[in-house]
């Protein structure tokens, strides 16, 4: 859209103010880093929960936990397993973060290329605003930033009744109400992506006054939110871009509005991308972050901080928590190497066994994996990987690629990984005249007490995890 001169010069005040305010929160940000306690442990929990244990039943040293200050936490992973929480099931308000449901809700059943017009009852909403006017006309995607990025209330109640009435002219619910409709749709999509105590009042998350009310949700819940949430590519490109503008149509003429964002994090995180602030007086400074470090996404929910930039703190603490000790394991390590050639391409492998044939008294072959390079993400905390090698009982003739055994992985005793063994090697079957002798010998060797079949040899090995197992 084309700005006229004079909201062309609005934009360019407006992006001075915003570099301006970004650069001064960003050192108000840094300072309180620089002045804080270099370390501290005294907001480790007993009860903090890792991996489904308490601290206190894993025996762990505060060292190996988060240090964090927050009432209620969370942190998963792209996986959805629960990392840490810190009374993560207490059902409390979350304020602004109800407005990546209404996001989520939005983008489910409309085109970002919808457009809109922004009602009185919209503005009429208060408390923080994107700068929206009643009369103007705005796109989704252009009315989803001003909700996401400043946190407007009016942009998320002109979603509410935008979406509410599609829902109704789509026949998607049978309510007639289109502000009913929507926080249907709101509280069905949270049960159905694994919400477990969550429940949606209005579209923004306002709790004191005429939207006083019984919605709530959890640490749990919010995360699970923000994984969902980060699934849909547009929504994670505006919460990850910070600073942002919304074009609109305002009595006729096209204007962009410099939209402001909330999360502060990314002014000093560099792993961060996203997702929401909120805070009100009952809810406290709340943030459901997300972040990325190589190729692992974690997302986490952060409640009832006493502060605003607490809320930062202890989000970039758990993150960086979570990422220390995610582990890529390599599944398949061995010392010992052969060379194979399959379909006329000869290449080295790593052995993984040697595999006793069970046809025969004193032969073994060696074996490998389909894809020696294979690995898996693991928490250090959760213990050392164990190996168990099972060889199938092999009677006849054997071929390079052959399936002849597993290996099963496990971690604390339960299994992580399953990978078949394939031959390396040309194995033919004993003939009739010699398993005739082979069974003479057995007879033998069963008399003298010695094994009857060749015993077969492990050659992959289980390293331990950053040479440390987790308590």
């Amino acid at each position: 859209m084309g700005l006229s001169n004079s909201h062309k010069c609005d934009v360019t005040s407006y992006s001075m103010r915003v570099k301006v305010a970004s650069l001064l929160a960003c050192i108000a940000l840094l300072m309180g880093l620089c002045c804080a306690p270099g370390i501290a442990y005294a907001d480790v929990y007993k009860t903090d929960i890792i991996l489904g244990k308490t601290v206190e039943e894993r025996d762990l040293d505060v060292s190996r936990c988060p240090n964090i200050f927050c009432e209620r936490a969370c942190l998963i992973d792209e996986e959805g397993n629960i990392l840490f929480e810190r009374d993560a099931h207490t059902p409390t308000k979350i304020a602004s973060i109800t407005k990546v449901m209404t996001a989520i809700i939005a983008l489910e059943n409309t085109s970002l290329n919808d457009s809109l017009t922004v009602s009185e009852r919209a503005i009429d909403v208060g408390e923080s605003s994107s700068g929206l006017e009643a009369g103007d006309i705005i796109t989704m995607e252009n009315v989803i930033k001003a909700m996401i990025v400043p946190s407007g209330n009016d942009a998320a109640h002109a979603i509410m009744e935008y979406v509410g009435a599609r829902l109704i002219a789509d026949k998607k619910t049978e309510l007639t109400d289109p502000e009913a409709a929507f926080i249907e749709a709101m509280n069905k999509k949270a049960k159905e992506i694994g919400c477990e105590d969550t429940l949606f009042t209005n579209p923004h998350g306002l709790d004191d006054g005429d939207f006083a009310s019984d919605a709530h949700s959890t640490a749990h819940d919010v995360a699970v939110m923000s994984r969902y949430a980060m699934q849909n590519e547009f929504l994670a490109s505006v919460a990850e871009a910070g600073n942002n503008y919304a074009d609109v149509i305002r009595y006729g003429e096209n204007i962009s509005l410099g939209l402001e964002s909330t999360n502060q994090l990314l002014d000093f995180y560099a792993p961060c991308t996203g997702l929401k602030t909120g805070s009100t007086d009952e809810a406290g400074y709340c943030f459901a972050g997300s972040a990325t470090s190589g190729t692992v996404s974690l997302y986490s929910a952060v409640l009832g901080s006493d502060d605003p930039s607490e809320r930062f703190y202890d989000t970039r603490d758990l993150m960086n928590w979570g990422f220390a000790h995610r582990v890529e394991y390599k599944l398949i390590q061995s010392m010992t190497t052969t060379r194979i050639t399959v379909d006329g391409t000869t290449k080295t492998v790593p052995v993984v066994a040697s595999v006793p044939h069970a046809a025969w008294t004193d032969r073994t072959f060696y074996a490998t994996v389909a894809d020696p390079t294979q690995s898996i993400n693991l928490f250090d905390i959760e213990g050392n990987v164990s190996q168990q090698v099972d060889f199938d009982e092999i009677e006849n003739d054997v071929h390079v690629g052959d399936k002849v055994g597993t290996i099963t992985f496990f971690q604390r005793n339960v299994e992580i990984a399953k990978v078949d063994m394939i031959s390396c090697e040309e194995v033919e079957a004993p003939s009739m005249l010699e398993r005739l002798g082979i069974w003479f010998e057995r007879l033998l060797r069963g008399f003298r007490d010695e094994p009857t079949v060749a015993e077969g040899e492990v050659y992959n090995q289980t390293p331990l995890l950053n040479n440390r197992a987790g308590a």
